[in-house]
């Protein structure tokens, strides 16, 4: 019997996890908490909780629980230069 990353057991090869854990290795936090956003979504509504974690799925939003905004900066083209 050996621990497996702390959150399990082991037993010919086969890994039980604590409750709230999974993964091979035990070593997927299921609890949500460490994904609440500040608005009290998960993941601000913009990504998925996976492993106690944010990834986000909206491509305008980053950071830790997906509450960043992307800013794109337009180039703007001076019309006097355009095309020399």
């Amino acid at each position: 019997m050996s621990f497996v990353t702390g959150n399990g057991v082991c037993k010919c090869r086969v890994c039980e996890c604590f409750p709230n854990y999974s993964g091979s290795a035990c070593d997927c936090s299921e609890d949500t908490l460490t994904c609440m956003a500040s608005n009290g979504q998960l993941c601000n509504g913009t990504g998925i909780c996976e492993c106690g974690r944010c990834k986000c799925t909206d491509p305008k939003f980053h950071g830790y629980t997906c509450e960043n905004p992307i800013y794109r900066s337009a180039t703007v083209v001076n019309p006097k230069y355009e095309g020399k």
